[in-house]
């Protein structure tokens, strides 16, 4: 996770064969961002709701195949 220009702010290393989506968890905890810049990776329920219910923006385009 970075800020607006690009310094990181925290991370989470995971093997390179895991989902990208099994490291966010932590980097979610309540932190001081007012939105959140991701891909298509990240178009998960759980995750949007987390950062929506975090009071941030969420830009993240959604995958051909959501299901609302």
């Amino acid at each position: 996770m970075t800020d607006a220009l690009g310094n990181l702010v925290r991370f989470t290393l995971i093997p390179g064969q895991h989902y990208d989506t099994v490291g966010v968890a932590p980097l979610l905890e309540p932190a001081d961002f007012s939105g959140i810049l991701a891909d298509r990776a990240f178009d998960v329920h759980w995750i949007v709701d987390s950062i929506r219910a975090q009071g941030a923006c969420v830009v993240i385009p959604q995958r051909r195949n959501r299901l609302d």
